[in-house]
């Protein structure tokens, strides 16, 4: 079972096609092909920050946190 790519127009026959077929795919889904391009630009510049500031968080203080919370219940020694 894969995906139909009848629902959104014919297969990409190439990398960068695919890629600008994914790009549409996001654009459609989130909808922010109603806005302008400034608008859009802003919008997937905040997304990228949000997301990159959450995954160095989840990097940088997760594993703190997780050792912490084994000691706590003896599942890890110190």
């Amino acid at each position: 079972m894969g995906f139909d790519f009848k629902l959104f127009g014919k297969k990409p026959t190439s990398v960068v096609g695919y890629i600008e077929w994914l790009y549409f795919i996001y654009c459609i889904t989130t909808g922010i092909y109603m806005l302008d391009p400034w608008e859009r630009t802003v919008f997937n510049t905040c997304l990228i920050l949000l997301l990159s500031m959450s995954f160095y968080t989840a990097y940088a203080f997760l594993p703190q946190h997780i050792f912490a919370m084994l000691s706590h219940f003896g599942l890890m020694d110190t």
